[in-house]
């Protein structure tokens, strides 16, 4: 508090106050890393590593639908939902042929391919099986 005062006592004297301490919080650019959430950053809890919530440069809080693709994730396109090129949990781009089966983009199968005739359709819309209700084509 002393410190505070007398620095504000010498401003009044004629100092910018851009050349006060960062006291934390709201008053501008302060130090990633240092536990305190400054202007600019989304997340800091103390430490320079990604992958424990909080990205190791702080720009990001390392979840899901926050738009910025992190360590474990291969997508985030800024929400939980799934059918639009990125689903909920941000594991899949939702195109066919990445072997992750995307129920909302109406797949039934995904081998990791875009082949047809090994089981699963170059569309992911069939497993060719006889009786699974889809004609399938023999290309």
């Amino acid at each position: 508090m002393t410190f505070r005062l007398l620095v504000t006592l010498v401003c009044l004297v004629g100092c910018s106050t851009t050349a006060l301490p960062h006291a934390g919080g709201d008053a501008g650019p302060g130090t990633c890393g240092d536990t305190t959430l400054d202007l600019g950053e989304a997340c800091d809890d103390g430490n320079a590593v990604s992958g424990d919530g909080c990205s190791a440069d702080c720009s990001s809080d390392e979840s899901c639908g926050n738009g910025i693709t992190d360590a474990g994730e291969l997508c985030d396109d800024g929400n939980t939902v799934s059918g639009d090129d990125c689903n909920a949990d941000c594991s899949s781009d939702e195109s066919c042929g990445n072997g992750i089966v995307d129920i909302a983009r109406g797949e039934t199968c995904d081998d990791g391919n875009g082949v047809s005739s090994d089981g699963c359709a170059n569309n992911c819309q069939s497993n060719e099986a006889c009786g699974n209700g889809v004609t399938d084509s023999q290309t």
